[in-house]
């Protein structure tokens, strides 16, 4: 978060200097920064700065960022407003296939990393195992740190917990390293993904809720959703009443936390897969946590949040 208006405000003075691959790097460590972060997807500031990047992008021939800031629109109409195929990137904003045509070398393999990072982000929020495993096969060779940090953190985190998902416990284990070094060195922004991280890799409540608090603390609401979902799958598969119960409970708490996010269609979805959903929504909202509180407050003000 302390780095997103550096980043943005980088931008403008870069590209009027000629500077223009710095310019858009900017542009890009800012999108990549926003997502990380859990800001509102639904913030009425964070599309049009997405479309005027990648207009920038077109006369000056830099189809490679022009193909990415279009990716990461579709990913974000995926999230808030498409009824169907969340996990593929085809629609009003973008067409992976075509994209990935219109390209070839370096260019190619690059785009290919980007999509397939968005790919397996959204593949685990909406819970597509078949399209984890494939994104998987497309990462396993990104797996080291590259120059834009943001990028890293988005790219790591996610074939981390997807890896430790489906078994692939040698790709996670090398992403939860990476994790646990920068989290050792005191960085509060991966200290959440590492404890969830953790729970992913051997589930339990108390892990679970341990990662929960981590996240809450440095208010990244979309991970503090994906982790009480899991939790919740986590004690539904355990069995029994009590572990039913605390269940509904966390993935409530989940609904809410990917409402104040942003995610519509990621809502939309859980209501059509948890009955008991509409009716434990009716009513008063009692926010979940002060996270949640923020979210909404930035969700009216048009705000990005800022650190306490």
């Amino acid at each position: 978060r302390d780095c997103l208006d550096a980043a943005l405000d980088s931008y403008r003075p870069l590209m009027n200097a000629g500077r223009t691959n710095f310019g858009l790097g900017a542009a890009l460590s800012y999108s990549y920064m926003y997502l990380d972060a859990g800001l509102p997807l639904n913030s009425p500031l964070i599309e049009p700065k997405i479309i005027l990047f990648g207009e920038s992008c077109r006369p000056l021939q830099m189809h490679s960022f022009e193909v990415f800031f279009a990716s990461y629109r579709q990913m974000l109409h995926n999230l808030r407003k498409e009824k169907k195929g969340w996990t593929t990137l085809k629609g009003d904003a973008f067409d992976e296939d075509a994209a990935l045509r219109s390209v070839d070398g370096t260019a190619r393999a690059t785009t290919l990393r980007d999509t397939s990072t968005f790919r397996l982000f959204l593949a685990f929020i909406f819970w597509d195992e078949e399209c984890m495993a494939s994104m998987l096969d497309n990462l396993a060779e990104f797996t080291d740190p590259d120059i834009i940090w943001g990028r890293t953190c988005l790219r790591l985190c996610f074939i981390g917990l997807a890896a430790f998902t489906l078994g692939r416990n040698k790709l996670a284990n090398k992403c939860l390293g990476y994790f646990k070094s920068l989290s050792k060195l005191g960085s509060p922004n991966v200290t959440p993904i590492y404890h969830f991280m953790k729970a992913t890799a051997s589930p339990s409540r108390a892990k679970f809720d341990e990662a929960i608090s981590h996240c809450e603390e440095a208010r990244m609401v979309h991970l503090a959703a994906m982790a009480n979902e899991r939790c919740g799958a986590f004690l539904s598969d355990l069995g029994n009443d009590d572990n039913g119960d605390a269940s509904k409970e966390y993935i409530v708490t989940a609904y809410w936390m990917y409402h104040d996010w942003g995610a519509s269609s990621k809502t939309n979805n859980m209501l059509e897969r948890h009955s008991f959903l509409k009716e434990a929504i009716k009513g008063y909202r009692k926010a979940p946590s002060e996270i949640s509180a923020d979210m909404r407050l930035a969700n009216r003000t048009g705000l990005e949040l800022k650190p306490k």
